[in-house]
């Protein structure tokens, strides 16, 4: 990852399936350590395609950061 993206000055949301058979626990770890200041919600139940497994969170999580 990039070490410009430590620059990056915004709100960030992380949304994050847990059981993602792809990208696995350790690069949400890598994520959070370039944002540290990020907000992140963690989907235990959901997979790579977080969209499908939790359309309601996933929707409402985005609202509220939008909001």
């Amino acid at each position: 990852i990039g070490k410009q993206l430590q620059n990056v000055c915004c709100p960030i949301l992380i949304l994050w399936g847990m059981k993602d058979f792809c990208f696995h626990e350790k690069f949400l770890k890598k994520w959070i350590s370039i944002y540290p200041h990020a907000k992140v919600e963690k989907f235990a139940q959901a997979g790579h395609y977080l969209f499908e497994d939790e359309p309601k969170a996933t929707l409402s999580q985005i609202q509220q950061f939008l909001g």
